[in-house]
């Protein structure tokens, strides 16, 4: 408990640092110009990869904390880990002709988002019909946009542009599902505060009879004698 005590606040402040940093690099001067090579805008490329992946590190780690889900927080962490360092290295060595590290990059960025949204889907106690139906839909969705979104960066072979100029219809698909999986996610916390129904009659353990072993004891009983009255003593 006390490790994981030291790294969250180790985490915390490595989060304030990097977002105080972005903001003054920010207001300092032109942060974008990663044309010329500046240090600047690297490093304020690194503070704001940083910043996104914290919020799907923090998400799977907090749902990992669950038993039952600590498969899919674990997940998060490691994808989230993982693409924020391929991203680093991206900044650092930039992109040439061979565009099959930047995709990898953008499908574990969207597979790290994915994994953090279905963390937070996840941690909520759902108490009724209505708000499980809720997150059923959302991850539905969720995994309709997310599919095609890593079809068409597999798909696409012009870079970041190409990503915007796939097949329009699944595009629109891809759109309408990102837009019903968050409206679905919105309705998750509000049904979840409906008044809370019976137990259901699968969650309920077998209740099963109680029985309790009783001994027998041998209880000695002193001898009775007849009343006093009906003893008459012969001469």
């Amino acid at each position: 408990m006390s490790k994981n005590v030291q790294f969250i606040k180790g985490f915390s402040i490595a989060i304030i640092v990097a977002g105080i940093l972005s903001a003054l690099l920010i207001i300092s001067g032109d942060t974008f110009s990663f044309a010329s090579d500046d240090i600047t805008a690297r490093l304020f490329l690194i503070c704001l990869s940083f910043i996104l992946f914290s919020l799907t590190f923090v998400a799977g780690l907090v749902v990992a904390e669950k038993p039952p889900y600590k498969t899919l927080g674990n997940a998060a962490m490691i994808v989230s880990g993982v693409a924020f360092l391929l991203i680093v290295i991206l900044i650092f060595t930039g992109v040439d002709d061979n565009l099959g590290i930047i995709k990898l990059a953008i499908i574990l960025f969207i597979v790290a988002f994915a994994l953090a949204h279905l963390s937070v889907l996840y941690h909520f106690n759902l108490n009724n019909k209505n708000a499980i139906m809720a997150r059923t839909l959302a991850m539905v969705f969720l995994s309709i946009y997310t599919f095609i979104s890593i079809i068409n960066v597999l798909n696409s072979g012009s870079g970041f542009p190409g990503l915007f100029g796939g097949d329009q219809t699944t595009l629109k698909l891809g759109l309408a599902s990102t837009i019903l999986s968050y409206a679905a996610t919105a309705l998750v916390p509000l049904f979840n505060r409906f008044p809370k129904e019976a137990t259901p009659i699968s969650n309920v353990e077998e209740i099963k009879p109680v029985t309790e072993n009783y001994e027998t004891e041998t209880v000695q009983t002193a001898p009775v004698f007849p009343p006093m009255d009906d003893i008459t003593t012969k001469e």
